[in-house]
């Protein structure tokens, strides 16, 4: 159903979490951008409906579930890719919606977020100035635009400084897992990435998330390595952990309440513009400690 063809409002926005629980739980990202998004929303008398996209190869599945049911208002749409279904049928449906990051289609519909692609050079230009040339590159999913932007980025930094780039050395997956993960267990379920540490030179690592990142060095000290991390995003664990991890802070905050504002301004047919977030280097002991 349209949305022009609806007559009140229900004052109910779903953000709907694109990766599986186990994920979920161990990504602190999600639950500190969605509680300043809960905050700013409930001070406009609208709430919040979180749920789990019920299949991954089908992920507007769950959309269609919520708009046939004419459930909400509008949608927050995490986990951007280039090739977005979700989006597809959003826009076909003429449904109210504001996403966590952007694709091709940008002009098409409202976003905000952060300069990844800039986040990702800064990474690779700490790196290369404390003197690695073999970084491993801890990406996260293929088909996400931020792991795209991130690694366009990286890649950039080496360029520009007339250095090799070595494709091997990038990883894709989820390594949140890492950081739960206990050396009694002999990280049995990384082998594949013990192997490219263990016997490719590694001499640096980005991880494109905090939460991979400090696993990442559970799993070096494990190894028995010690080697400059850096990861992104700059949650409060990045602080506490034993190394403090030098990071790519991205305004979390600011991003979460910006996409909570433009989705009221929605919800009540007001304009808006798309918007992007600097990021900056925060420099702490998991490199500091190699200058």
């Amino acid at each position: 159903m349209a949305r022009g063809l609806r007559s009140h409002r229900k004052n109910l926005v779903a953000l709907i979490e694109k990766h599986k629980q186990d994920t979920f739980m161990t990504f602190p990202y999600f639950s500190i951008f969605s509680s300043h998004v809960i905050t700013t929303l409930i001070e406009e008398g609208i709430y919040v409906i979180t749920t789990f996209e019920e299949s991954k190869n089908k992920p507007h599945i769950t959309y269609r579930s919520f708009v046939q049911k004419n459930l909400v208002d509008g949608f927050i749409v995490m986990g951007m890719e280039e090739d977005d279904k979700r989006l597809k049928f959003l826009l076909d449906n003429n449904e109210s919606f504001v996403t966590v990051g952007r694709n091709s289609l940008q002009d098409s519909y409202t976003w905000v977020d952060c300069d990844n692609v800039r986040g990702g050079y800064l990474a690779g230009k700490h790196l290369i100035d404390i003197g690695c040339r073999r970084v491993l590159l801890l990406n996260g999913f293929k088909r996400s635009v931020d792991s795209i932007s991130r690694y366009d980025g990286f890649k950039m930094a080496f360029l520009e400084n007339n250095l090799p780039f070595d494709e091997s050395l990038v990883v894709y997956g989820d390594y949140t897992g890492l950081v739960i993960e206990h050396p009694n267990t002999n990280f049995a379920g990384y082998d594949s990435l013990k192997e490219i540490l263990r016997k490719k030179k590694i001499d640096g690592v980005f991880a494109t998330s905090d939460v991979s990142a400090i696993g990442c060095l559970k799993l070096l000290k494990f190894l028995k390595m010690d080697i400059p991390v850096v990861g992104f995003d700059d949650v409060p664990l990045a602080r506490i952990f034993e190394p403090q991890l030098t990071t790519i802070r991205q305004p979390i905050k600011k991003i979460a309440e910006s996409v909570a504002k433009k989705m009221i301004a929605k919800i009540k047919g007001e304009g808006m513009t798309s918007e992007m977030f600097s990021v900056e280097l925060i420099e702490r002991e998991s490199t500091l400690k190699f200058k």
